[in-house]
């Protein structure tokens, strides 16, 4: 029987990597090597300058992995970059793939989007709902809209923002301590 072609997409320099690199470093682990060719494919070439976070700030997160530990697992067959890579190729080394990308780019449904266009299958939530539940106002919305209760919350805009006001309508209609997030990023590990 041949192997089935997993293509995991990941990053090694964005805010996130530290945790999407435990993630595929769990996935290596765990995946058969007889039954999966495994390659990993990094977006970083493909991130804005103004995202990348520099290795030093990186290696200073307590969930620190050095990345050279994906590149060195046994079970990786091949290592490709994206940007370097085109879709054809990519169809060739994947018949299935998975994002191992938190926040911008995994969880908002870019790398998804790709994968469609290339007709790829993958293993997430469909584009749609993870355009939809990337933005936190409007999956309140929409849980609201179908009778399930959210959390007392409300968004500001940073045009708009006011800390003399924000605070006075914390104090005002919440009891501390409050969670402060923004709408489409921002882990919740420790909270």
């Amino acid at each position: 029987m041949d192997k089935i072609k997993i293509a995991i997409l990941t990053a090694k320099n964005i805010m996130t990597s530290t945790g999407s690199t435990n993630t595929v470093l769990n996935l290596l682990d765990n995946l058969d090597a007889s039954k999966y060719e495994i390659s990993i494919v990094t977006i970083d070439g493909l991130v804005p300058e103004e995202m990348k976070v520099p290795d030093a700030k990186l290696a200073a997160d307590p969930s620190y992995v050095d990345f050279a530990k994906v590149k060195e697992h046994a079970k990786v067959t091949r290592f490709l970059e994206l940007e370097t890579t085109p879709l054809s190729e990519l169809k060739k080394i994947a018949q299935v793939a998975i994002v191992a990308i938190y926040n911008v780019f995994g969880e908002d449904g870019r790398l998804i989007g790709l994968l469609e266009t290339a007709g790829i299958p993958y293993l997430s939530p469909s584009l749609k709902t993870s355009a939809v539940c990337f933005d936190k106002e409007m999956t309140k919305a929409v849980l609201r809209g179908n009778g399930v209760p959210v959390p007392k919350g409300f968004e500001v805009h940073k045009k708009e923002f006011d800390l003399t006001a924000f605070t006075a309508k914390i104090e005002r209609e919440f009891a501390y301590p409050v969670i402060i997030k923004t709408t489409s990023s921002g882990a919740s590990r420790g909270v």
